[in-house]
Protein backbone atom coordinates (compact mmCIF):
# COMPACT_ATOMS: atom_id res chain seq x y z
CA UNK A 1 0.00 0.00 0.00
CA UNK A 2 1.61 2.96 -0.93
CA UNK A 3 0.71 6.27 1.62
CA UNK A 4 1.03 9.82 0.43
CA UNK A 5 2.28 13.26 1.73
CA UNK A 6 0.40 16.03 1.62
CA UNK A 7 -0.25 19.93 2.05
CA UNK A 8 -3.21 22.66 2.21
CA UNK A 9 -2.31 25.64 -0.21
CA UNK A 10 -3.39 29.05 -0.06
CA UNK A 11 -3.95 31.17 -3.63
CA UNK A 12 0.21 32.13 -3.92
CA UNK A 13 1.19 28.23 -3.20
CA UNK A 14 2.10 28.87 0.35
CA UNK A 15 1.69 25.66 2.44
CA UNK A 16 -0.31 25.95 5.46
CA UNK A 17 -0.77 22.35 6.56
CA UNK A 18 1.19 19.06 5.94
CA UNK A 19 -0.82 15.69 6.30
CA UNK A 20 -0.43 12.17 5.06
CA UNK A 21 -2.60 9.69 3.80
CA UNK A 22 -3.01 6.32 2.47
CA UNK A 23 -5.85 7.09 -0.03
CA UNK A 24 -6.02 10.67 -1.42
CA UNK A 25 -9.24 11.08 -2.59
CA UNK A 26 -10.96 10.04 0.76
CA UNK A 27 -8.94 12.33 2.75
CA UNK A 28 -9.78 15.37 0.63
CA UNK A 29 -13.42 14.63 1.43
CA UNK A 30 -12.86 13.84 5.05
CA UNK A 31 -11.24 17.74 4.77
CA UNK A 32 -13.88 19.39 3.20
CA UNK A 33 -16.62 17.64 5.47
CA UNK A 34 -14.98 18.94 8.27
CA UNK A 35 -14.49 22.52 7.01
CA UNK A 36 -18.33 22.01 5.95
CA UNK A 37 -19.36 21.36 9.40
CA UNK A 38 -17.41 23.89 11.19
CA UNK A 39 -14.56 21.95 12.95
CA UNK A 40 -11.97 24.52 14.92
CA UNK A 41 -9.07 23.55 14.42
CA UNK A 42 -6.91 26.32 12.70
CA UNK A 43 -6.42 24.19 9.45
CA UNK A 44 -9.96 24.28 9.15
CA UNK A 45 -10.39 27.59 9.79
CA UNK A 46 -7.88 29.48 7.52
CA UNK A 47 -9.32 26.78 4.93
CA UNK A 48 -12.93 28.19 5.46
CA UNK A 49 -10.96 31.84 5.17
CA UNK A 50 -9.93 31.41 1.95
CA UNK A 51 -13.01 29.48 0.82
CA UNK A 52 -15.18 32.99 2.35
CA UNK A 53 -12.37 34.75 0.06
CA UNK A 54 -13.28 32.72 -3.40
CA UNK A 55 -10.17 30.77 -2.73
CA UNK A 56 -10.68 27.16 -3.50
CA UNK A 57 -9.48 24.47 -1.34
CA UNK A 58 -6.43 23.27 -2.88
CA UNK A 59 -4.65 19.76 -1.19
CA UNK A 60 -1.46 18.48 -3.20
CA UNK A 61 0.61 14.99 -2.93
CA UNK A 62 4.12 16.30 -2.65
CA UNK A 63 5.91 12.93 -1.67
CA UNK A 64 5.02 9.26 -2.11
CA UNK A 65 6.22 6.38 0.18
CA UNK A 66 5.93 3.18 0.76
CA UNK A 67 5.45 2.29 4.56
CA UNK A 68 3.40 4.14 7.22
CA UNK A 69 6.83 4.80 8.79
CA UNK A 70 8.37 6.16 5.99
CA UNK A 71 4.87 8.16 5.35
CA UNK A 72 5.71 9.53 9.41
CA UNK A 73 9.59 10.62 8.59
CA UNK A 74 8.39 12.50 5.73
CA UNK A 75 6.34 14.14 7.28
CA UNK A 76 7.87 15.34 9.93
CA UNK A 77 10.51 16.18 7.37
CA UNK A 78 8.37 18.61 5.40
CA UNK A 79 6.45 20.20 8.65
CA UNK A 80 10.56 21.24 10.06
CA UNK A 81 11.54 22.00 6.13
CA UNK A 82 8.30 24.32 5.41
CA UNK A 83 8.89 25.38 9.31
CA UNK A 84 12.73 26.72 8.64
CA UNK A 85 11.48 28.28 5.08
CA UNK A 86 9.12 31.10 6.78
CA UNK A 87 5.98 29.24 5.89
CA UNK A 88 3.57 29.55 8.68
CA UNK A 89 2.12 25.77 9.37
CA UNK A 90 -0.71 25.09 11.32
CA UNK A 91 0.01 21.37 12.08
CA UNK A 92 -0.33 20.84 15.72
CA UNK A 93 2.29 18.73 16.10
CA UNK A 94 5.48 17.50 14.21
CA UNK A 95 3.48 14.59 12.75
CA UNK A 96 3.60 11.29 13.42
CA UNK A 97 1.13 9.52 15.77
CA UNK A 98 2.79 10.03 19.34
CA UNK A 99 4.86 13.20 18.66
CA UNK A 100 4.34 15.84 21.62
CA UNK A 101 1.97 19.02 20.47
CA UNK A 102 3.56 21.84 19.33
CA UNK A 103 3.01 25.70 19.12
CA UNK A 104 1.98 27.27 16.54
CA UNK A 105 3.94 30.26 16.02
CA UNK A 106 3.92 33.08 13.17
CA UNK A 107 7.64 33.17 11.80
CA UNK A 108 10.01 36.15 12.24
CA UNK A 109 9.97 36.27 8.58
CA UNK A 110 6.91 34.83 6.61
CA UNK A 111 8.12 33.49 3.36
CA UNK A 112 6.47 35.12 0.66
CA UNK A 113 7.29 33.06 -1.99
CA UNK A 114 5.11 29.76 -3.02
CA UNK A 115 6.66 26.13 -2.93
CA UNK A 116 7.51 24.20 -6.13
CA UNK A 117 5.28 21.19 -6.39
CA UNK A 118 6.17 17.75 -8.50
CA UNK A 119 5.13 17.49 -11.80
CA UNK A 120 1.84 15.75 -11.57
CA UNK A 121 2.38 15.18 -15.54
CA UNK A 122 4.45 12.29 -16.76
CA UNK A 123 7.63 12.88 -18.15
CA UNK A 124 7.55 12.90 -21.87
CA UNK A 125 8.88 10.05 -23.73
CA UNK A 126 12.16 10.81 -26.31
CA UNK A 127 10.77 10.13 -29.87
CA UNK A 128 11.88 7.18 -31.87
CA UNK A 129 15.00 7.86 -34.44
CA UNK A 130 14.39 7.68 -37.58
CA UNK A 131 16.60 5.75 -40.11
CA UNK A 132 18.31 7.52 -42.70
CA UNK A 133 17.91 6.73 -46.03
CA UNK A 134 21.31 4.64 -46.43
CA UNK A 135 20.44 2.69 -43.36
CA UNK A 136 17.39 1.87 -44.75
CA UNK A 137 18.35 0.75 -48.01
CA UNK A 138 21.42 -1.66 -46.62
CA UNK A 139 18.58 -3.12 -44.11
CA UNK A 140 15.77 -3.59 -47.05
CA UNK A 141 19.65 -5.07 -49.16
CA UNK A 142 20.44 -7.44 -46.49
CA UNK A 143 17.06 -8.63 -45.57
CA UNK A 144 16.21 -9.27 -49.51
CA UNK A 145 19.79 -11.20 -49.67
CA UNK A 146 18.70 -13.43 -46.80
CA UNK A 147 15.21 -14.16 -47.45
CA UNK A 148 16.00 -17.71 -49.75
Amino acid sequence: MAYSVYVFLDNKNRPYYVGKTNDMKRRKREHLEEIRNGNTLPKYNAARKFKNQGISFRMRRIAIAKSESDAYRLERYYIKKYRREGYYLLNCTYGGPYEKPMKIVTPKIINPAGIKLPSSKRPKRKPKRKLKNKNRRAIKRFWLDNQN
